[in-house]
């Protein structure tokens, strides 16, 4: 009894040896290769060679032995990726879904704001052009992003576009506008000093050609005005 149990154990074994070999020879990256690659979504700012390498060194293992995680995650290190997701599709197809960053400002020289109001570094070149560019202590950035919102509000009213928005170490904040004026705000009042800003303007400037090169408003009696 013992033999014949020992033999039966033997040929369970010896099948379950063949059907794993079969199973993995059946599957070879050779039988089953991966024909096409999709990919949906957006990827303009992507350096596509990198991507391109990064698809190309994962789909070489063939349908059932891909990496997908790992592929999914070196394609998330990209700098202009948002999320990404890799999964299979019978009989011989990779589909990549990408989501990329969308940046909503520029923060100072060599970062991006994205919509989440996080940071993301992507090589500068591939910065999108006309950003408003913010700047600060990086633990305020909400707070930044929110009072350059709040200030570039207020300043439509006279067709001022913020072209960067600075707060200064020294507490105090620096306004670059798109026609060349610089504002000069204390801190804890800028969107007051700029809705009183709105209210002179014109009289400010009635008797110039040309717009002030600098205008301060730090003063708690006043402003003062550089022209050129």
């Amino acid at each position: 009894m013992q033999k014949i149990t020992k033999i039966f154990q033997i040929l369970f074994f010896a099948a379950l040896f063949f059907a794993a070999w079969y199973v993995w020879d059946y599957t070879k990256p050779k039988n089953f290769p991966i024909r096409q690659v999709k990919i949906v979504g957006s990827y303009d700012r992507l350096d596509k060679k990198t991507l391109q390498d990064i698809i190309s060194s994962h789909t070489k293992n063939g349908f059932f032995y891909i990496n997908v995680i790992g592929m999914k995650y070196k394609i998330l290190a990209l700098p202009w990726v948002a999320s990404a997701e890799i999964r299979r599709k019978w009989p011989d197809t990779i589909v990549v879904t990408l989501a990329q960053e969308q940046a909503v400002a520029q923060w100072g020289a060599s970062a991006l704001v994205n919509k989440k109001l996080r940071l993301f570094m992507p090589p500068p070149a591939t910065f999108l052009p006309n950003l408003p560019i913010l700047f600060g202590d990086e633990e305020r950035l909400i707070e930044i992003f929110t009072t350059y919102t709040q200030a570039q509000n207020i300043l439509t009213a006279l067709n001022f576009k913020i072209k960067a928005m600075i707060l200064q170490p020294h507490q105090y904040w620096e306004l670059q506008l798109d026609n060349g004026i610089i504002l000069y705000l204390k801190e804890p009042q800028v969107l007051n000093q700029l809705a009183f800003l709105v209210k002179i303007y014109n009289k400010l400037i009635h008797e110039h050609e040309n717009p002030p090169k600098s205008i301060d408003l730090r003063y708690a009696d006043g402003l003062a005005v550089k022209w050129e």
